[in-house]
């Protein structure tokens, strides 16, 4: 029993220090994100292509940029409990999920705006996977409001939690469904409605956790435990493309 004891503080004592350092390096890899800044149009050279002027080149970018940041904060939401200061602030699991699909939304933003015959459309298919997968419910639904807040606060926390409504995930789930269709029609490439398979069961398995923890009052584990990682049901349903 003592060796056991021995092995399994051990073994606790390993993760916690992989997980420290993991830590570690996805807040280096946040610093380096959020300071990058895309070219100038003026920096870029023209592409020749009607259909894809340098501005959607620019565009590109700032959705890879927000992609790389979503998709960190996937696997890290206690990023977000981080503030500038590096004091933390321990929110609740409802806003900073909220704060995720405020970044998601912003993504889609950004990808509406270009036309479906522009020649980036095929660089889509991953920033559409990441954002998609953000659209996930929490069990509840309403503004996280501190009896302290301000009335500019309370308005922020109400605007925030629009992204949380069922409509407005609904909305933009529809949105990326049909937007992926339209790269695989511009691009022609079958794994890229292989990227759609994965939303469709990472959306299937996010509403059933969110209607169980509705049925029981009762928020099932953290984010980092309850959210459903978009790379872990490509694997769990060997869903395996190119892109991972």
């Amino acid at each position: 029993m003592v060796q056991r004891l021995t092995l399994e503080t051990a073994t606790a004592g390993v993760k916690e220090s992989l997980d420290y350092g993991l830590m570690l390096q996805a807040h280096e890899l946040e610093k380096q994100i959020l300071e990058y800044r895309p070219p100038a149009k003026s920096q870029i050279s023209d592409t020749g292509d009607t259909r894809t002027p340098v501005s959607h080149l620019t565009q590109i970018a700032q959705i890879y940029r927000l992609a790389v940041l979503l998709q960190l904060y996937q696997s890290f939401p206690e990023l977000l409990e981080v503030g500038s200061d590096g004091t933390v602030h321990y929110g609740t699991r409802n806003s900073t999920l909220s704060r995720m699909l405020a970044m998601s939304s912003s993504m889609l933003t950004l990808i509406a705006t270009i036309p479906r015959t522009s020649g980036v459309n095929c660089l889509l298919t991953l920033p559409l996977i990441i954002a998609g997968s953000t659209l996930q419910q929490t069990a509840h639904r309403v503004p996280d409001i501190n009896p302290g807040f301000s009335s500019r606060d309370i308005i922020a926390a109400e605007l925030l939690a629009i992204h949380n409504q069922d409509s407005v995930i609904s909305y933009w789930r529809n949105f990326v469904r049909e937007r992926i269709t339209a790269v695989h029609q511009y691009v022609g490439v079958a794994a890229i409605t292989r990227g759609l398979e994965i939303l469709e069961k990472v959306w299937a398995q996010a509403d059933l956790k969110s209607a169980l923890s509705n049925a029981s009052s009762v928020l099932i584990g953290s984010l980092s435990t309850s959210f459903v990682l978009w790379p872990d049901v490509m694997a769990d349903e060997r869903l395996e493309t190119i892109l991972g």
